[in-house]
């Protein structure tokens, strides 16, 4: 339970309460307070043995909510999705609009969608006025004010800044089948292509020089994408039009530029070891899965094994039921492709029974809508910790897996991860390689961006060892 509660676990909410001694109150596992110490620590059944053990409820996690039954969370980011940010002038109004103090907006946006009030109603207005500028004739500075900017520059600085595109130049991507991002200073394009080139079998993703080509999958139609990094600009290729929202908002995800990497920038300037670990990749973003479903795929297949064998199953299943694209690339999976073998016929490919029949389960879920793989992107980080938790056969590690390399979450510890330890153990050059135990206390430093923490990490195993 002591690793559980160290790593703000939310599927062990419900499950037991932490008793913090020292100042009084109990809190939910998943509570992302600073922790205690483990000797002011006495772990309880129930909520009702906690209050008469003298406790009282902790204000930040609220856990009597919790107990009722209650998901305030859920109920919360639904009138949020609903809100006009254009009717919302400040972050401070939007709190007021919900009902709430800016601090509990500000802890329930950062704990569930890793974004701040302000950051929030910033992207909500810049996506509202992709939509304009797709959609409609209307000029640049119409629609800078109808998303509600208080002025141009404004607008247009915010716009690239989530966008990494002019407005004029995203309106074009209507009738494009070639366009430009705009990086951001200091974007470390090796270590993305590093990144997307991990697997020696390039099933979906194939690197060579300053180029990267992805199959990706828009609707149900495959796109291959090439990216060439030229300086402080990424030029796309696409290999047949696509809807522009969609491919836009896919790139983003591939090339690691949904995530805020800046608190991250932050912390390790405070500690020299960090500092070590992110050199030469500072700036460094989550590239996430093509597809969210691809994701749920790795995630399966890597179940307690490494990560070469990983690729090699990946590449055999995507033989067996992919669609093959030139270059000797596949797009990504779909979940019909999965179900149409059974799950003895997934063994085939060299799967175990079980990684076979979790991932057919997986696949059927997904395809009757029982597990809503984009609506519980939309949704709180617990909610969807607890619906991939339901699913017989994904564990912690599997969980944790899909919400930081498909959903793309900020402080994810995967406390069982055999390469994070082995890369813990070379960063702080201990004798032995530290249990899932160990590991959720030496990352407790880097929350809340253990996400980030943990791809600097995996990316230190393949960088030669400092000398002192």
């Amino acid at each position: 339970m002591l690793d559980r509660m160290q790593a703000a676990d939310p599927a062990y909410d419900g499950r037991f309460v932490t008793g913090v001694l020292s100042t009084g109150i109990y809190c939910l596992p998943s509570c992302r307070a600073r922790k205690p110490l483990p000797r002011n620590v006495e772990f309880f059944e129930s909520m009702a043995a906690a209050r008469e053990a003298g406790l009282r409820s902790c204000l930040r996690c609220r856990p009597d909510e919790f107990g009722s039954g209650t998901d305030s969370a859920e109920e919360t980011l639904r009138r949020l999705q609903a809100t006009d940010p254009a009717t919302v002038g400040s972050a401070s109004a939007l709190a007021t609009h919900l009902g709430l103090s800016r601090k509990v907006l500000a802890d329930l946006l950062g704990r569930e969608l890793n974004l701040t009030p302000a950051r929030w109603l910033s992207r909500q207005r810049i996506r509202q006025a992709q939509a304009l500028l797709l959609g409609g004739d209307d000029s640049v500075t119409q629609i800078a004010f109808a998303a509600g900017f208080g002025s141009l520059s404004a607008f247009n600085a915010g716009f690239r800044r989530h966008v990494f595109m002019t407005p004029l130049a995203f309106r074009e991507l209507r009738d494009a089948q070639a366009f430009t991002l705009l990086l951001p200073a200091g974007y470390p394009a090796a270590a993305v292509l590093a990144d997307l080139g991990r697997d020696p079998h390039g099933t979906t993703c194939r690197v060579s020089d300053h180029t990267c080509t992805a199959a990706l999958r828009i609707g149900e139609q495959p796109v291959l994408a090439t990216v060439q990094f030229r300086g402080h600009a990424a030029d796309i290729i696409l290999s047949r039009p696509a809807d522009p929202q969609t491919i836009h908002d896919a790139l983003l995800r591939l090339l690691g530029l949904t995530t805020p990497t800046q608190g991250f920038a932050a912390l390790t300037r405070t500690r020299p070891e960090l500092a070590r670990l992110t050199r030469g990749r500072e700036g460094l973003g989550l590239p996430l899965s093509a597809t969210l479903f691809d994701g749920v795929v790795w995630a399966v297949i890597g179940q307690q094994i490494g990560f070469r064998t990983t690729c090699a199953l990946r590449r055999r299943l995507y033989e067996r039921v992919g669609e093959a694209l030139p270059g000797g690339l596949y797009a990504p999976l779909t979940p019909a492709q999965v179900t149409a073998l059974s799950p003895d016929e997934l063994t085939a490919t060299g799967l175990t029974r079980q990684r076979a029949r979790t991932l057919h389960d997986l696949a059927c879920r997904v395809a009757a809508g029982d597990l809503n793989l984009e609506a519980l992107a939309q949704g709180p980080l617990t909610t969807r910790h607890r619906a991939l938790l339901a699913v017989p056969g994904l564990g912690p590690w599997s969980a944790g897996y899909v919400l930081l390399r498909a959903y793309g979450a900020a402080d994810i510890l995967l406390a069982a991860d055999s390469a994070l330890a082995t890369a813990l153990q070379r960063l702080y050059a201990l004798p032995e390689r530290p249990t899932p135990q160990e590991v959720a206390a030496l990352m407790q430093p880097f929350a809340p961006y253990r996400s980030l923490a943990t791809l600097h990490l995996w990316h230190s195993l393949h960088a030669p060892p400092e000398t002192p």
